[in-house]
């Protein structure tokens, strides 16, 4: 089975290795380590990404994209490019709504938003989150509900 991002005629195996049109899923797992793969930098705090999951799919897909970002530019502010978007497939609108989404639901800020510029982005309660699971993790997590 093949997994597509955007585009029908670009397979996952393209984006993953960055190697040509050529490239199999098996060239893209045959890589030893993470060099030419990306993924998504961790810890991510599980309330933070709780929070999100309650939101429209715009925002789910957002916040996964606010997690990557964070762990790229190992940084809580950082510019939301329309290119990274574009690389986890959300459109301008359905990038606008997301951020919109998680902006009123407290997880992030826009501190710098103007027309045809990049919205620049600090991420908020990410540690706060963190050290709340870490005090409340003295057994199983509880009171999530999974729908």
């Amino acid at each position: 089975m093949k997994y597509y991002l955007q585009d029908e005629s670009e397979p996952i195996a393209y984006v993953i290795s960055g190697k040509g049109q050529g490239a199999s899923m098996k060239a893209a797992r045959g890589a030893k380590g993470y060099s030419g793969r990306k993924f998504i930098c961790g810890p991510i705090p599980l309330l933070w990404m709780c929070k999100a999951v309650s939101l429209p799919k715009c925002g789910i897909v957002v916040a996964l994209l606010i997690s990557y970002c964070r762990g790229l530019e190992r940084s809580d502010r950082f510019k939301l490019r329309p290119a990274r978007l574009r690389e986890f497939g959300i459109g301008r609108s359905s990038g606008s709504r997301g951020i919109l989404a998680l902006e009123e639901a407290g997880l992030i800020r826009v501190v710098d938003r103007h027309r045809g510029r990049a919205p620049l982005i600090e991420v908020l309660n990410w540690e706060s989150s963190f050290t709340a699971e870490l005090s409340a993790s003295s057994g199983p997590i509880e009171n999530i509900q999974v729908y």
